[in-house]
């Protein structure tokens, strides 16, 4: 029942400054507010409250079940894989796929190609290369290349011809859209599959074609460590990968 603003969270909103952690006041009067007003920022670490007792009977659970304001998804899925150290590179690949370095302080892009913003664990801060869609472009394709009532089969039936395939797709090319990406232009790119021609010499397989998006992903991710890299001067001192994409053998 209390109102709370979580401090990563906040300064994705615009409503906290980057550096400071205190009110975007500048941010304000850019939009033509004189002034932002927002409670004491709060850390996903510690609880911000308590379940009120008429939610608590509503959800069957007890009334003091602790509630966390968890910020924002990728910071929380970093720290969930334990990236919190200065230096250390996170990337969630899920339905779509972000690359973040953890820093002791704001790194910021001259060029704006790349995100900064807070790390859920306090005094961090991260830097991102956004690469966009990816388990929701691969999704897409299986139920292309391998349709069937239960998507989750048509993934698995799939993953199993990936295995058999050779390394380079037998010269396929495939780009669904996860790439190094420009966050002061991001916009639509041109997309699909190439692959050698005449089909009567070798005709794509499934798993040809899907090995290929895969190592399209891998290169996208390459990519974007590298962004950062170049940003940063230094390399990455750990690498962790999560996501729903990771449960692909």
């Amino acid at each position: 029942g209390e109102l709370a603003v979580n401090h990563a969270a906040g300064v994705e909103a615009g409503l906290i400054e980057l550096q400071t952690g205190g009110p975007a006041c500048e941010i304000a009067k850019a939009v033509g507010l004189d002034e932002v007003s927002i409670p004491s920022p709060i850390t996903s670490l510690n609880p911000a409250g308590s379940l009120r007792s008429d939610v608590a009977e509503a959800l069957g659970l007890d009334s003091d079940t602790p509630v966390f304001n968890a910020g924002p998804d990728t910071q929380a899925g970093l720290y969930g894989m334990g990236v919190t150290a200065p230096g250390s590179t996170g990337i969630v690949a899920g339905w779509s796929c972000a690359v973040q370095r953890v820093t002791e302080f704001p790194v910021l892009d001259p060029e704006r190609g790349l995100w900064t913003g807070r790390h859920v664990e306090p005094g961090r801060w991260i830097l991102e290369a956004n690469l966009g869609i990816m388990g929701g472009a691969y999704l897409w394709l299986c139920g292309l290349i391998s349709p069937g009532p239960d998507p989750g089969e048509a993934i698995t039936r799939l993953n199993r011809d990936v295995m058999d395939a050779p390394a380079g797709g037998s010269g396929l090319t495939v780009h669904l859209g996860p790439a190094s990406t420009n966050m002061s232009s991001a916009g639509l790119r041109a997309g699909g599959l190439v692959f050698p021609v005449p089909l009567a010499l070798h005709a794509p397989a499934s798993g040809e074609i899907a090995r290929a998006a895969l190592e399209g992903f891998g290169f996208a991710i390459k990519s974007g460590i590298e962004q950062i890299d170049n940003l940063s001067g230094t390399p990455s001192t750990s690498l962790a990968l999560g996501g729903g994409m990771t449960r692909s053998s």
